[in-house]
C-alpha cells in the first residue's frame, strides 16, 4: 500500500550524498640511533623530512603501506656509518647533486635496514642487501 501526502504525491525518502572522506597519508621518517628526535616502538625516528639525516621512511595511505630506503649511487643500501659516509655528505653539499636516492623496497628489506639503523650492527645491513636480490 502506497502512502500519499496531502498533495497526492508519493512519498520518497531521499538519501543525502555523503562526502567522500579524504584518506590521509601517514609518513614515518627513520634515522640512525643517536640522531633521532624520538623513539617510536624503540625505533629511532625524526619529526620531519630531512634527506641528510633520514635513511628510511614509510608512507601509509589508507590500508597500503609503502617502504623506502636510501640507496647509494652504486645501487646498494646506504651505510651511514661506513668509511665514505662523511665524504659523500661533504661532496653532496659542494656539488648540490645527490649521491643517493630513496627507492621503494619490500617490507622484509625495510625491517632489516631499520634494525641496522637501530643497532648499528652491519650484519643486519648485509642481510637486507641479500634480501633485495
Amino acid at each position: 500500500m502506497k502512502k500519499v501526502n496531502d498533495l497526492g504525491d508519493n512519498l520518497y525518502k531521499i538519501h543525502p550524498v555523503q562526502p567522500k572522506t579524504e584518506s590521509v597519508s601517514i609518513h614515518k621518517f627513520y634515522t640512525l640511533f643517536g640522531r633521532h628526535d624520538f623513539l617510536d616502538d624503540n625505533l629511532p625516528r625524526l619529526v620531519e623530512f630531512d634527506d641528510v639525516k633520514m635513511f628510511a621512511y614509510s608512507v601509509k595511505h589508507g590500508n597500503v603501506t609503502t617502504y623506502f630506503c636510501k640507496i647509494d649511487k652504486r645501487g646498494r643500501l646506504y651505510n651511514p656509518i661506513g668509511l665514505m659516509a662523511q665524504s659523500q655528505v661533504r661532496r653532496n653539499r659542494q656539488r648540490s647533486k645527490d649521491n643517493w636516492q630513496f627507492r621503494k623496497q619490500e617490507k622484509n628489506v625495510f625491517d632489516f635496514y631499520i634494525n641496522f639503523l637501530k643497532t648499528k650492527n652491519p650484519a643486519h645491513l648485509h642481510v637486507a642487501e641479500r634480501e633485495r636480490i
